[in-house]
């Protein structure tokens, strides 16, 4: 390792290090956490696959008159996807958080798991819902 700036520390070649972690290596957990939450998500309950958002299809086989009726499902699947995702409840919630908890435990190991939760394990791993929306809350 050579500089240390803004508590980054770059080594000879210009990586970019935070806490001895390659920079590299949180952008792919990153990656890597989308999937894991979308597991507990409402909308993808069961590894449901997502077939919108601009994927390839028979309508893109079409011509131009395919492409605009595959833009038009995707925003009419856009649409129900968000709100399906809305119906998430704390139960589902705590278990994404868990399972993310999980998965960093696994990926960086104990010291940087604890450092970053301040826990030792993910089981009774305590959860700041303070900034929920009302209807996540469970009533005290």
């Amino acid at each position: 390792m050579n500089a240390a700036v803004n508590g980054l520390t770059y080594d000879a070649a210009g990586n970019v290090y935070y806490d001895g972690l390659n920079t590299y290596a949180y952008d792919a957990m990153g990656t890597a956490l989308h999937t894991i939450s979308d597991r507990t998500s409402p909308a993808h309950e069961g590894e449901q696959v997502w077939t919108g958002a601009g994927e390839p299809g028979a309508s893109s086989l079409a011509g131009p008159l395919g492409t605009l009726a595959g833009a038009i499902t995707d925003g009419v699947r856009a649409e129900i996807h968000v709100e399906e995702e809305s119906t998430i409840t704390l139960d589902q919630y705590h278990t994404t958080i868990d399972d993310e908890r999980a998965a960093y435990l696994q990926t960086f190991g104990q010291d940087a798991f604890t450092q970053a939760t301040g826990c030792k394990q993910v089981a009774g791993c305590g959860y700041n819902d303070s900034a929920l929306p009302a209807n996540l809350k469970k009533p005290q």
